[in-house]
């Protein structure tokens, strides 16, 4: 391969951005669920404004692949959207070198802490490029993420991946707790032994802290992206008075499928945890530090039950464990409903 540059696209030179949407449109299958990045308008309104992109060239100028950076709820903690690489492309130690060399350039001097991308995995041979491309560890997977609603695709997986770029990220060297179900203590400890975070991972709660959320704070909160017929649930286990009301709000979501992030700084993280497996939700993954949160990841399978083959070998104990899950699962459990202890919340006005 001939030597590989990369570089800002400038938003205010049509050119370059008329190149990279043709880039896009040539690489991305027509099933691909975002809509939107096949929209000429859309990058020309947000490219410079909601993300910056990063390309990397030949030296014949033609695009080898497209990296967006999106800064996240923390400014030091960055989202890679829409990584897409020319379809079939191997990947070189020299094409690696360079977009490693401006990523940790970059992080030096805009001070990131880390970043992370979902791919998905529909094109597992584009996937697996991308990950090897970008590098970090896979921590979650959501399986049937994308489907039914306006868009052609049916049960495309999607895997939340996560780079470390410093140590000790937040923890300043305090031991930082959080509460996850036994019946997943060994997996999600395997997941927290892949990323340089300190954590002290309790299966139960001795003792009920106070727990500090702002003053905006919802027990569950629901956000829907209409154009890809998802939604993403936020649950802060302490706000939850009545299990049933919970469970209720999640039955009424409309979107083709919904994720949950159960914020597990919380003690009472364990006690919901128990109520969203008995309404038939599998533990899927975990997002450390990710939006601002600290969460165990909850899928519920509708319809049929899919998850492809994993990015690579490191990745399918993961996979596994999520399969195995979903074996022992069944769409009719009845949910037995229990209601959480109620503990002190500071709510904290930011």
């Amino acid at each position: 391969m001939d030597k590989v540059s990369v570089r800002a696209i400038n938003p205010d030179n049509k050119v370059e951005i008329d190149s990279l949407i043709n880039f896009i449109k040539n690489s991305l299958p027509e099933s691909y669920p975002i809509k939107s990045v096949f929209d000429d308008k859309y990058w020309q309104n947000h490219l410079g404004s909601r993300f910056f992109s990063l390309v990397a060239k030949n030296e014949a100028g033609e695009i080898l692949a497209h990296i967006g950076i999106c800064r996240d709820a923390l400014a030091n903690h960055i989202r890679i959207v829409y990584p897409v690489i020319k379809p079939n492309l191997k990947i070189t130690s020299s094409f690696k070198s360079a977009i490693t060399s401006f990523l940790n350039n970059l992080k030096i001097r805009q001070g990131w802490d880390l970043y992370y991308y979902f791919l998905l995995n529909e094109n597992l041979e584009s996937a697996r490029s991308l990950h090897e491309l970008l590098g970090g560890e896979i921590i979650a997977v959501c399986p049937n993420y994308f489907q039914g609603g306006d868009n052609s695709t049916t049960g495309q997986t999607v895997s939340i991946v996560m780079n470390m770029l410093v140590e000790e990220v937040e923890t300043r060297g305090k031991e930082i707790p959080v509460y996850v179900p036994k019946n997943h203590l060994d997996i999600i400890q395997t997941i927290y032994k892949q990323i340089p975070l300190t954590r002290i991972i309790k299966s139960d709660a001795k003792t009920i802290s106070a727990v500090h959320l702002p003053a905006e704070a919802l027990s569950v909160e629901i956000k829907s992206f209409s154009q890809t017929n998802v939604a993403h649930v936020s649950i802060e286990p302490s706000l939850v008075s009545n299990s049933k009301e919970m469970i209720s709000q999640l039955r009424g979501i409309n979107s083709g499928s919904h994720i949950i992030f159960l914020n597990i700084r919380d003690p009472l993280a364990p006690t919901v945890a128990a109520t969203l497996e008995n309404e038939g939700y599998l533990f899927t993954g975990a997002l450390p530090l990710i939006l601002n949160k600290e969460c165990l990841v909850y899928s519920k399978p509708t319809g049929d039950f899919l998850l492809s083959d994993p990015i690579n070998k490191k990745t399918a104990k993961l996979y596994d464990y999520v399969l195995e899950q979903s074996s022992i699962k069944t769409q009719s459990i009845a949910p037995t409903i229990s209601q959480p202890r109620k503990i002190e919340t500071v709510k904290l006005a930011l």
